[in-house]
């Protein structure tokens, strides 16, 4: 299956952000062009770049959302769990007793791959093809690098914390790690707990 696609799903809950940031990075580079007026013309250049390329984000955000709108709640479910890394999404899943609906995780990881699939043939129609991603997104060297991320194999860790998961639906003690990810949802991030966790993670050897 084509990097790209897989790239752009894992990135896709961070364009919003991505792109307000863009929004309020050019409002600032503007105003500076009042107090720097002997470099406005490299300024209005550069900012003029910046919008195009805040464009590109909420034109990538867009193409994504409506192939989303084209899919059953199951395979929007079945993203949210791989790629887009909702914490709320795997609980709901454990409660809801995947066995039922999936049968086992052969089946599941089949679904997967066909969701995969559709998701990807409908981007490619919205015309988000291999060819258009290389032209127009590489100038966002955080992207590219989440493709080769992909692409050395380390996104695999998600499917390993599934088969955990799957393991645990199985009939098996539920893996400590799984359980102390599981027991974090729903917990407000607040800065105490933050801290917490950050000294948890420095008294590890």
């Amino acid at each position: 299956m084509d990097t790209y696609v897989k790239a752009v799903l894992y990135v896709y809950p961070r364009l919003e952000k991505i792109e307000k940031d863009y929004e309020e990075h050019i409002k600032n580079k503007a105003f500076l062009s009042y107090d720097y007026r002997s470099a406005t013309e490299v300024l209005t250049e550069y900012i003029a770049g910046e919008i195009i390329r805040k464009n590109l984000i909420g034109d990538l955000k867009g193409r994504v959302e409506r192939a989303l709108e084209k899919l059953s709640t199951e395979e929007k479910f079945l993203l949210e769990l791989r790629y887009f890394g909702r914490k709320k999404a795997l609980a709901e899943y454990c409660e809801k007793c995947v066995r039922k609906s999936m049968g086992s995780e052969r089946n599941y990881y089949r679904r997967q791959n066909r969701t995969l699939g559709k998701i990807s043939a409908l981007l490619k129609l919205g015309g988000l093809t291999e060819e258009y991603f290389l032209r127009e997104y590489a100038c966002f060297g955080w992207l590219t690098s989440v493709c080769r991320y992909i692409d050395e194999g380390k996104a695999d860790a998600a499917s390993a914390r599934e088969k955990s998961l799957f393991r645990f639906l199985g009939g098996e003690t539920m893996p400590r790690q799984v359980g102390e990810w599981l027991g974090k949802i729903g917990k407000p991030e607040t800065e105490e707990n933050v801290r917490q966790e950050e000294r948890k993670r420095a008294k590890k050897p």
